[in-house]
């Protein structure tokens, strides 16, 4: 079937770029072909500081695009069957004026809509001006996997739909050989945050000397003392930053489940506390959850740090997910032939 994806393909962030890559190759190797369709989401910056960072980062993605997504096709060019997810496309504080967009309110002609991994990307619904209308649109759906047992709990509470908890795409692939050149494993820890204030700084660097390990902060522009700063590095630079690590710190839901792919040691915080939903969410289903602080602070002064993770337990819950989520996408395309 021709298949299209709805996600954030066109945002300049590691996490929704290989969240895509994913879900798009998982379609593929089930024998469907696949487009992304373009949908409006951001506004373009009207300020020249915006604009030209815009750009910078864009050099980093444009390689990646290129050589790993499928084509971007507008909506009007009609499919068989449209998959919504994965990322947080149904969170309307990012969607804002486009959100019943990401709902699937333009497909037409009763064309199957199915959720893969779809994610609200809060704890609760607080939107009620949408409920009606969205809860219109999901019932609209041949299938619903959601991302997070939060999102499962809002279809149930909200919209009074039953739906499915699969995994994010990322880790339905075990092998991302293809994507980037592996490093030799280094003494660092890497640590991808979005706030970067001094006093966090402080906090790394007391825990980069706890485990005795060079601290390396990617997609960083200062220099700062005994850390190591990358700027803006390329999705494969990014991939084997965190693949040679020996520890990994992270704010990122992304950059955490690549730590669990590549099997290290992490821990893990917020970067918005009302988005933890969806780290809480896989940490407890692979009994990772001590791994999850609310602060760096927190985090500096817990013997955690110093635990190794047993990854032949994580492994096998997570192959179980795999497989259940892999099913569900099957089963789901199938369904709708």
């Amino acid at each position: 079937m021709k298949t299209g994806i709805i996600t954030f393909h066109t945002a300049n962030n590691y996490g929704a770029v290989l969240q895509c890559y994913a879900l798009s190759e998982s379609i593929k190797d089930l024998g469907h072909e696949v487009e992304l369709i373009d949908l409006p989401l951001h506004e373009k910056p009207k300020n020249l500081r915006p604009l030209l960072r815009n750009k910078v980062l864009s050099m980093a993605f444009s390689s990646f695009r290129d050589t790993f997504l499928p084509k971007v096709v507008k909506p009007s060019v009609e499919k068989d069957v449209y998959v919504f997810g994965s990322d947080q496309v149904w969170n309307p504080q990012i969607t804002k004026k486009h959100c019943l967009s990401f709902f699937g309110s333009w497909v037409k002609n009763n064309k199957p809509k199915i959720a893969y991994a779809a994610s609200f990307g809060l704890a609760t619904w607080d939107f009620p001006k949408l409920t009606l209308e969205v809860k219109k649109e999901l019932s609209t759906f041949n299938a619903l996997g959601i991302r997070e047992s939060t999102g499962v709990s809002i279809c149930k509470d909200q919209f009074d739909l039953d739906t499915t908890q699969v995994l994010d795409p990322t880790l339905l692939r075990t092998d991302y050989s293809s994507v980037f050149k592996e490093r030799k494993t280094s003494k660092s820890l890497v640590c991808y945050i979005f706030g970067k204030d001094e006093q966090k700084m402080d906090q790394l660097r007391n825990i980069a000397n706890r485990l005795e390990l060079q601290a390396v902060l990617l997609n960083d522009a200062r220099f700062r003392r005994d850390i190591k700063s990358v700027l803006f590095p390329s999705v494969a630079k990014w991939l084997s930053y965190i693949e040679s690590s020996q520890f990994v710190i992270t704010d990122s839901f992304h950059c955490m489940v690549f730590a669990i792919i590549f099997k290290k040691n992490f821990i893990a915080i917020p970067a918005i506390q009302a988005r933890a939903g969806r780290m809480v969410s896989l940490l407890e289903s692979l009994g990772l959850e001590s791994r999850f602080f609310n602060t760096l602070e927190e985090a500096q002064n817990s013997n955690v740090i110093l635990q190794d993770i047993d990854y032949s337990v994580v492994d096998k819950k997570l192959e179980d997910l795999r497989a259940n989520s892999l099913e569900f996408l099957k089963d789901s395309l199938d369904n709708v032939k």
